[in-house]
């Protein structure tokens, strides 16, 4: 699993994302960490924004995969 590729968003990992994906979502939902509460995940496992499907079709259509990460991290330190 190659952390590069993978961008982080919240608990929310864009694979193959670049920033010019990251500004074209921004400047659909105006502050990224709304984002989180906007997923979903359809019955093919690809999360989606719900609150519109140009970001999913937009994304799909630059190749970009988005994976829901469900690991919450717990300083042990």
């Amino acid at each position: 699993m190659p952390e590069q590729a993978m961008k982080s968003v919240g608990d929310v990992y864009l694979r193959n994302f670049t920033e010019q994906h990251l500004k074209l979502v921004e400047m659909e939902s105006k502050a990224h960490r709304q984002i989180n509460r906007c997923l979903q995940r359809n019955h093919h496992g690809i999360i989606s924004l719900q609150h519109t499907r140009y970001h999913q079709v937009m994304l799909l259509a630059f190749g970009v995969q988005i994976v829901l990460e469900k690991q919450k991290r717990t300083p042990q330190e």
